[in-house]
């Protein structure tokens, strides 16, 4: 017997990999930029930590509705929605002028990051018929490579821009993942990973 043609290969992968570790970029960049906060807004050690705290909580928390909603929505379109709504709230950083708007901008986009892993995993358990679990290790990749370069890619640009940059400088390729999404939207099989890698 012929083996099943959805079968995914790392570079068909390669774009929802990506998308997973951008998701853990923006997650994992605020704790790297906690002192630079600390020091802008002159917070305590707890004030800051209580901060990352929120952003935390807003991403496991609303991970819950994001789970219901996969099971009703096209999840293609709930990751277009998180990622574009992370964009524009990262925007919203310039704008924050004090240590409660920023908390607010933080847990907004928390909230909307959460969307990403309850939609990625329910459209590969859909997807993938064989190798499932291969296939799950390779998007798992994304995860880490992301959490490695976080600190880098934060101290970088904060250094020469400040921290509140760091997230407009994420929201490019969040943007660019989103038109990418549009322009497939309502496909709901990996043959968009093989469009989006030019197989």
């Amino acid at each position: 017997m012929k083996p099943e043609r959805n079968t995914p290969s790392a570079f068909t992968l390669l774009p929802l990999t990506a998308s997973h570790g951008l998701m853990h970029i923006m997650a994992v960049a605020l704790p790297a930029l906690s002192l630079l906060v600390k020091e802008e807004f002159h917070l305590t050690n707890t004030a800051v930590g209580m901060l990352s705290f929120a952003f935390a909580a807003a991403i496991g928390l609303g991970s819950i509705p994001a789970g219901l909603l996969s099971d009703r929505v096209e999840v293609l379109r709930l990751i277009r929605f998180g990622f574009l709504s992370t964009a524009l709230l990262s925007a919203l950083l310039l704008l924050a002028r004090d240590f409660r708007a920023v908390t607010l901008v933080f847990i907004g986009m928390g909230f909307f990051l959460s969307f990403y892993h309850p939609s990625a995993l329910s459209h590969i358990a859909r997807s993938v018929r064989v190798n499932r679990g291969k296939t799950y290790g390779v998007h798992e990749t994304g995860a880490s490579i992301g959490l490695a370069i976080t600190p880098l890619i934060a101290g970088f640009i904060s250094y020469y821009y400040g921290w509140r940059f760091v997230y407009v400088f994420l929201a490019v390729p969040a943007l660019f993942i989103v038109f990418l999404l549009f322009r497939k939207r309502g496909d709901n099989n990996l043959g968009f990973y093989r469009w989006w890698c030019f197989r």
